[in-house]
């Protein structure tokens, strides 16, 4: 199967619950990694189901990397969220914008897919823009993961001419949807962007940057 087949929601569904049952069956290491999987297997039937029944059907993935929409995260973040707080690590979200507006996506995409973890999930966001939930995951650490992507992404066309925009956000516990990390996470993107871009900028670096800016004196000619 490549990346822009779309297997039938209702396989995508059974799959996903198949993988939550084998959870609950195997608790241990696997068992964190089995429920996610089995929430972002089943988001795209959530998507559809939680939609108005006069809206039309949205598009479940995008045409030009394969990857899901952003509407297909927003369905599936609660599970995903309530099932990372069972651990204490906290989850994060990052939006990473490409500071090249030709690139080739679908190259990209496939980076980003294979740096991430099992239990993390990207989707399409805007025109030059993707979004990654990384659920059980501190910022530290999705830092360190980000940046690598970064790198690899720097790469890609053997000139080092191509580069990406992170930001990156917490996602504060009991959240009950992503608007609020969606909302700090791209005003970190933004501040990367400003800050010269192809850099990975979180949000209490951008936190601490107003604070520093209001604390300065004001300059007067």
């Amino acid at each position: 199967m490549t990346l822009t087949d779309t297997p039938p929601p209702m396989l995508l569904a059974g799959t996903g619950l198949l993988a939550a049952s084998l959870a609950m069956l195997f608790p241990g290491p696997w068992q964190m990694v089995l429920l996610l999987a089995g929430a972002a297997l089943c988001a795209p039937v959530l998507a559809m189901a939680l939609r108005p029944a006069s809206a039309e059907a949205p598009a479940l993935r995008d045409t030009r990397t394969g990857l899901y929409a952003s509407a297909v995260m927003t369905a599936a973040a609660p599970a995903m969220l309530r099932m990372a707080e069972r651990h204490t690590t906290g989850s994060c979200l990052a939006l990473l914008l490409l500071d090249q507006p030709r690139a080739s996506m679908a190259e990209v995409a496939w980076t980003i897919t294979a740096g991430l973890r099992a239990t993390d999930m990207v989707c399409r966001h805007g025109d030059e823009g993707f979004l990654i939930l990384m659920p059980d995951c501190d910022l530290g650490g999705a830092f360190e993961r980000l940046d690598e992507l970064r790198a690899r992404i720097a790469t890609l066309d053997g000139t080092r001419r191509l580069s990406a925009s992170v930001g990156l956000a917490p996602v504060l516990a009991g959240a009950p949807d992503l608007h609020e990390a969606t909302r700090s996470a791209t005003a970190a993107a933004r501040t990367a962007i400003a800050g010269g871009r192809n850099r990975v900028v979180t949000a209490p670096m951008v936190d601490r940057l107003r604070v520093m800016q209001g604390a300065l004196p004001e300059v007067t000619s």
